[in-house]
């Protein structure tokens, strides 16, 4: 029935793109515009027309210009670190190595730790009575206070790392699992050594997800105010007053026009800081530059000998585990500290609250005095909204994923193997309000879900996630790895688009569906900012609101349910998916079209 349906492009296209189409007009397209209209107005009810004032108040402002030049600086220097250690890291995890899938999870795990539970963690460690100025006066170096001195950026940057370095890996490690196996082979056989394979094939084949890591990076580095906000409050060192602070402090003053032209002066960096990887990201590259000929590392030696593999193996399992070992840092102290009693828990982190004088240091134990499960009890019998929240946060995220995977995967195929007008400046439109900061559609949102009914509702979270650019653009960047010839010998056969895309394309992405639903998953699992807005009812706020405003006195409570929050996280179950082990066998296995 399927080979029936077969469609002109053009009209394919449009069917393919309806559903994607619509809600991202609505949620994405009609709320920029409305974004940048209160921009250039001095109110956003019934205001009159203010020109570009908005926009030249804050350039005219010491504090954003230190606020941007901070968040330039972040962004410059943690960026780059992230892509490359997590390139690093995902083809190390891509070689055949003993505990493979254990590092994959430990690399990932950071992602399911809430803020709040992890952010105990990092006060402990970098406080000035935190452990870590205790090791320090150990060795006889003086303290140094970590979060109100010029190192501040340094305790960000490190934070950024060990909580985005998992998810630069995911989406490296699916890339690297498409290239297809025969290539390396044929280069091989021409004779070329594994650096010349690394650089003319790997690097080519990873142009599209290095743009879209890129991306994804940069649009993470600003998430790392939830850290940031609860290391150090409102106002931080000014080392790390970043834009969000500053934009932060805009929505709590209600100065909402302001709030949004500060939003679209940060956007348009953003956007023209990636205008010069967009042809790279979009361009699917063949194999080029390996030819036959005299390779002088073949001559060298044609096999390693068993000694020196298994040297290799064990090398790279050592590295593996130091490497884990830090990643798994935070989460382990978590759990030992979730089966403490309170009293030892209190002990332990009092010179947490100390005065700045005192001399006690915070200490970090990895075996309670006494195990026990009080914290459990209170978290799961004390405090019952722990699992009505549970089931709110399962209620937002299960909705997002499936309709993100059905409505992004029917866009995705269009734009990556349809022909059809305007069709590359309407997915940089998608590009560009993938690149949005939340504060620039925050207003306007806000205003449409009042207007539309669904303020207050599950829907006014669940509608947008649904429609987001950044499904369509991850799963495209897979579809554009699938051969042309086999569309084409499908087409051949009589095929529609729909039987195309639903028994060729989208069997041969089962890698990207995966790696979109962990990564959606994380996104919706550990959203805090929109239920906090939308949700007007405290009741229907999810879990990781309720552990974002745990208080200290309730570090025991804070520490076992975000033990609980970590290990009911199904990211763990969808890293072990055959789909995400190592590509679709159709990519890995083809052979080289020439």
């Amino acid at each position: 029935m399927l080979r029936r349906l077969g469609l002109k492009e053009g009209f394919a296209a449009f069917l393919f793109l309806f559903p994607s189409l619509a809600g991202f007009a609505v949620f994405f397209l009609l709320p920029f515009g409305m974004g940048f209209y209160y921009s250039l107005m001095d109110s956003p009810v019934e205001g009159s027309f203010a020109g570009l004032t908005n926009y030249r108040e804050p350039l005219a402002n010491p504090v954003f210009r230190r606020a941007a030049a901070n968040t330039f600086l972040f962004t410059a220097v943690s960026v780059p670190l992230n892509m490359l250690l997590s390139l690093g890291l995902a083809m190390l995890l891509n070689r055949r190595s003993p505990f493979r899938q254990m590092f994959r999870i430990s690399f990932l795990s950071p992602l399911a730790v809430p803020v709040a539970s992890v952010v105990l963690v990092w006060k402990a460690i970098f406080d000035l009575h935190g452990s870590l100025n205790g090791w320090l006066e150990a060795w006889g170096i003086h303290p140094k206070d970590w979060m109100e001195s010029g190192a501040a950026m340094f305790v960000v940057i490190i934070v950024y790392l060990w909580k985005n370095i998992g998810y630069n890996m995911v989406l490296f490690l699916a890339g690297l699992q498409n290239i297809p196996a025969d290539y390396y082979e044929a280069a091989s056989i021409d004779g070329a050594g594994k650096f010349r394979q690394w650089r003319a094939i790997t690097l080519v084949y990873l142009t599209p997800t290095a743009f879209f890591v890129f991306i994804m990076s940069i649009i993470n580095s600003f998430k790392v105010f939830r850290e940031t906000y609860l290391l150090a409050g409102d106002y931080p060192d000014p080392s790390i007053y970043m834009l969000q602070h500053y934009m932060n402090n805009l929505f709590k003053s209600l100065d909402y026009q302001k709030l949004t032209s500060v939003a679209f002066l940060m956007a348009l960096v953003i956007v023209l800081a990636g205008l010069d990887s967009v042809s790279g990201g979009a361009a699917h590259r063949q194999v080029a530059g390996v030819k036959a000929g005299p390779f002088p590392e073949r001559r060298l030696r044609m096999k390693a000998s068993r000694i020196g593999r298994k040297a290799g193996q064990l090398a790279l399992v050592a590295v593996l585990a130091a490497g884990m070992a830090g990643f798994l840092f935070p989460i382990v102290l978590t759990l030992a500290n979730s089966f403490m009693a309170e009293a030892e828990i209190t002990a332990n982190y009092a010179a947490l609250s100390g005065s700045e004088d005192a001399d006690e240091y915070v200490s970090l134990k990895w075996i309670p005095d006494r195990a026990t499960l009080s914290q459990y009890y209170a978290v799961l019998v004390g405090k019952p909204q722990f699992l009505f929240m549970f089931w709110n946060s399962v209620k937002i995220t299960v909705p997002i994923i499936a309709g993100q995977i059905a409505v992004a995967s029917l866009a995705a195929y269009a734009f990556a193997h349809l022909r059809f007008r305007f069709r590359e400046p309407l997915f940089f439109m998608y590009i560009v309000t993938m690149l949005m900061p939340f504060q620039v559609t925050l207003v306007p949102n806000f205003i449409m879900a009042d207007r539309l009914g669904p303020l207050g509702s599950y829907g006014s979270i669940v509608y947008p996630g649904v429609f987001s650019a950044f499904g369509v653009f991850l799963l495209r960047q897979f579809m554009m790895f699938v051969p042309a010839s086999y569309i084409e010998a499908a087409r051949v056969d009589g095929a529609g688009h729909l039987y195309i895309f639903a028994r060729i394309v989208l069997p041969m992405c089962g890698t990207g569906v995966a790696a979109l639903s962990i990564l959606v998953f994380i996104d919706s699992w550990n959203m805090v900012e929109q239920p906090l807005i939308f949700l007007k009812d405290a009741a229907k706020q999810p879990l990781s609101v309720y552990l974002s405003v745990i208080g200290e006195e309730e570090r025991g409570i804070a520490f076992a349910a975000s033990a609980i929050y970590i290990f009911a996280a199904p990211a763990r179950g969808m890293v072990r998916r055959k789909g995400f082990g190592g590509g679709h066998p159709a990519i890995r296995n083809q052979r080289v079209m020439r």
